[in-house]
């Protein structure tokens, strides 16, 4: 980079989610790195969106568009930034206060880094930590091949260089759930990719938006894999497929259509014949329907966030 304190440009698409907003806002302008330019596009909100975030004039660039969805608002901001060093976060996820301190040591200290990504909190409406999402770097093989069988890094925790989003293109407009996982696999194969053992930001789990609009999820799920085909080994194709047909068993078994679960499930023994866990859960679900299920998955939860709060104290206490 050019500089040590270098200017880092944060864009905030924004659409009717007013308070959630203000406080994503609030996190950006609490960062302990202060050389930092706000960027919040609304994305033709209907609510107090533009009246609430009155407040921050002078701190904040306010940009309204007529809505376009995430990417176009996304790409705006970019276009109207101009920062080394460039980071999204959603309008209702939240940066800690030290996230931005962090990274830009890391790149200062990383230079031949084009993005860096950490840990993500998973939050609920209340802020509540409910688990943490994220993996680290695969050391055997390319940080690129293992991100082809599945997104493994929080859409909020990556930040990247400028220069790197002007070569490999900005945000596809002509996909929406997947956009973050088409980017990361474009910078990725180009550059290398850092690291940052922590959870320096939070993402917020209001309402799943696949569960209400699986085909879409499905739509785009096919668009990554025939843009990314050539590049994927058959056990990576696979592995891809199986990862779907288990995101839409799992939204089925939200919605209570076991019928439709059970020929997701099928979908998943047809590609992957031994895989035991799953022969299993089709035959509890057609013999018991969903109440073990859930019993189950709750059961797991419990002790997964138990374990997710157990190392985040620990990464507390490490810093």
């Amino acid at each position: 980079m050019s500089q040590m304190d270098p200017l880092v440009s944060i864009i905030v698409p924004a659409y009717n989610l007013g308070e959630f907003t203000v406080e994503a806002v609030r996190s950006l302008l609490a960062q302990t790195y202060k050389n930092i330019e706000v960027i919040v596009v609304d994305d033709g909100s209907t609510d107090d969106t533009r009246m609430l975030l009155n407040r921050f004039n002078g701190q904040i660039r306010y940009i309204y568009k007529e809505n376009g969805g995430a990417c176009s608002a996304r790409n705006m901001g970019f276009r109207a930034s101009s920062g080394e060093l460039i980071g999204f976060l959603d309008c209702d996820d939240l940066y800690c206060r030290d996230k931005l301190e962090k990274y830009v040591k890391y790149f200062c200290d990383n230079p031949d880094k084009g993005m860096v990504y950490s840990f993500e909190q998973r939050i609920n409406s209340l802020g509540k930590c409910i688990g943490l999402y994220g993996m680290e770097p695969p050391r055997s093989i390319k940080l690129f091949d293992e991100l082809l069988k599945y997104n493994f890094i929080g859409c909020t925790t990556p930040i990247m260089k400028r220069e790197i989003m002007l070569d490999v293109g900005l945000w596809d407009e002509n996909i929406f759930i997947t956009a973050d996982w088409d980017l990361w696999l474009r910078i990725s194969k180009k550059y290398p990719v850092g690291f940052i053992s922590e959870s320096l930001s939070k993402y917020r789990i209001i309402s799943s938006y696949i569960y209400k609009n699986m085909n879409q999820y499905k739509n785009e799920m096919v668009y990554i894999f025939k843009k990314y085909e050539q590049y994927m080994s058959k056990k990576t194709c696979k592995i891809n497929k199986v990862n779907l047909h288990a995101s839409v068993f799992r939204c089925y078994m939200e919605k209570r259509e076991y019928t439709n679960a059970e020929k997701e499930l099928i979908n998943i023994m047809n590609l992957s014949l031994f895989s035991l866990k799953y022969i299993i859960l089709f035959f509890l679900i057609k013999l018991l329907g969903g109440k073990l299920y859930f019993r189950l998955r709750d059961t797991r939860d419990r002790i997964k966030n138990r374990f997710d709060n157990r190392l985040q104290s620990f990464h507390k206490h490490l810093r």
